[in-house]
């Protein structure tokens, strides 16, 4: 082994440790896992230029996320949660018209480059709108940025208020999800052979994340139902975080720098937007603050199912609020943001067009 690959070996240890010790104390904000690997991979990457992910690594990591989505997905919750479709679709629908018209407030004021400002709003899962955001006209980096900051602000939010009121029944929750049983692994074995089947037989450069979560879900509704295990989901988030804070280049992190409090204020409109949609739920259907606040949350699926499940938070009405804005970001999300860019060029600020 040569001296590179031993300096290597080093530092992707004391990465490591320093990211266990820095997460321990978090470990019961599970959502911030993510966030602090971004944090220390930031810090201590920026001087150690050799050290790269490797690329099967961060494809686990997709796999991983993606199967907590897909097992996250049951058509039941929505049946379950006898609140009328249509209803669904319309609050959905408007939490995403609202988080698109402050992302376009951002694209206006200029401090964000292309669509990196409605990609960054999306209420989506933050992993699926940073990788369906790596397109022309949108800075991944910066929309990861925009993204977990989001999720840090709403995490922060709904955990406190879930510690207030149901800290016994969450850790209860956490303890339960850490069993690593023979269908666990045949459940992994599973998806990663049905994803390497499906690639060889398209013979088409298909997205693994979205796949997994397809197949996550198809196992799921055929199959006695798993969860993934807090000890793989953190390795996952691990994973997902290092990759973003490498890809974090000075120029990105000075440009964060620079449009913090913006995007900070930004923020800040979209939660309470969001939030005041959620008295919607409370005054038309009697729904308890607790699960309308979970329900409108803007953090995604991945985060607000991590955090609300095992609290006394009704668990179906919150995952079908957050599944619906969820489907429909992740099949039109791109075609939503495209056209909405459109609409901005031509009757807002056509003099990005002539530039074009």
């Amino acid at each position: 082994m040569n001296r590179l690959n031993v300096n290597n070996s080093v530092h992707w240890m004391i990465l490591s440790l320093l990211t266990i010790i820095i997460y321990y104390p978090f470990s019961f904000f599970t959502p911030s896992s993510i966030i602090i690997s971004i944090l220390v991979s930031i810090i201590y990457a920026r001087k150690i230029k050799e050290l790269r992910l490797n690329n099967y690594v961060y494809l686990l990591s997709q796999i991983i996320i993606g199967c907590f989505i897909g097992l996250s997905i049951n058509l039941d919750d929505i049946i379950s949660s006898n609140i009328p479709f249509y209803f669904l679709i319309f609050i959905s629908t408007l939490l995403i018209i609202l988080s698109l018209i402050v992302g376009l407030l951002a694209v206006k004021s200029k401090f964000l480059p292309g669509t990196t400002g409605l990609w960054g709003m999306l209420p989506g899962a933050a992993p699926v709108m940073i990788i369906l955001s790596e397109q022309k006209d949108a800075v991944p980096g910066l929309v990861a940025f925009i993204q977990y900051t989001r999720v840090i602000f709403v995490s922060l939010l709904a955990s406190t208020v879930i510690i207030l009121h149901d800290h016994a029944k969450l850790q209860e929750n956490l303890d339960q999800n850490s069993h690593y049983g023979i269908e666990v692994i045949l459940f992994f074995i599973a998806i990663i052979f049905f994803i390497f089947l499906t690639l060889n037989f398209l013979k088409k450069n298909l997205n693994i994340f979205l796949l997994s979560i397809l197949y996550a879900f198809i196992l799921n509704t055929i199959a006695p139902p798993i969860k993934v295990p807090n000890l793989i989901l953190a390795f996952g988030f691990i994973i997902l975080g290092w990759n973003i804070g490498f890809n974090l280049t000075t120029k990105i992190l000075i440009a964060a720098r620079k449009s913090f409090m913006r995007v900070f204020f930004l923020i800040t409109v979209l939660i309470l937007l969001c939030y005041f949609l959620s008295f919607l739920l409370i005054y038309f259907f009697n729904i308890d603050p607790l699960t309308a606040y979970l329900a409108t949350s803007p953090g995604g699926i991945d985060s607000i199912a991590i955090i609300s499940s095992g609290t006394s938070a009704v668990l179906p009405i919150v995952i079908s609020f957050q599944l619906i804005r969820f489907l429909i970001l992740l099949f039109f999300g791109e075609k939503i943001v495209n056209f909405s860019y459109k609409i901005y060029i031509k009757f807002i600020d056509p003099k990005i067009e002539n530039k074009n």
